[in-house]
C-alpha cells in the first residue's frame, strides 16, 4: 500500500461546499464587480475573516490594555488630588503665619516709633 504525501500549507486543495443558491448569487455579483473567479471571490472573504478575528482579538487586548492605564492613571490621580489637598492646607497655614510675623513687625514698628517719639 502506498502512501499519500503530506500536504504543504501553500497546496491548493480542492473541497466541495454547499451553500444556499442566493448565497452563492451574491458571491457571484460580488466576484463579477472585482472582474475576478466565484473561486478567488470565496477564498478572499474566507482568509478577511481569519483576518478580522486576529484583528478584533487584538483590539480586544488593546482595549483591556488601556482600561487597565486608566484605572492606573485613576488611582494617580486621586493620590495627586489628595497631596494637592495637603499643598494647598500647608500653604494656608504658611500664609496664616507669614501674616502673623507682618503683623508682628507691625506692632515692633509702633513701639520703635513711640520710643523714639519719647526720646525725644
Amino acid at each position: 500500500m502506498s502512501k499519500v504525501p503530506a500536504r504543504k500549507q501553500t497546496d491548493i486543495v480542492q473541497l466541495k461546499l454547499r451553500i444556499r443558491e442566493e448565497l452563492r448569487n451574491k458571491l457571484e455579483r460580488a466576484a463579477a464587480k472585482k472582474k475576478h473567479s466565484l473561486n478567488t471571490e470565496m477564498m478572499e472573504r474566507l482568509e478577511a475573516s481569519f483576518t478580522l478575528e486576529t484583528q478584533v482579538h487584538d483590539q480586544k487586548e488593546l482595549l483591556a490594555i488601556l482600561e487597565a492605564k486608566h484605572q492606573e492613571h485613576g488611582a494617580h490621580l486621586v493620590a495627586i488630588q489628595a497631596n494637592q489637598a495637603k499643598v494647598a492646607t500647608n500653604i494656608n497655614k504658611l500664609v496664616t503665619k507669614l501674616q502673623d510675623k507682618a503683623d508682628e513687625m507691625e506692632q515692633l514698628a509702633d513701639l520703635l516709633e513711640e520710643a523714639k517719639d519719647k526720646e525725644e
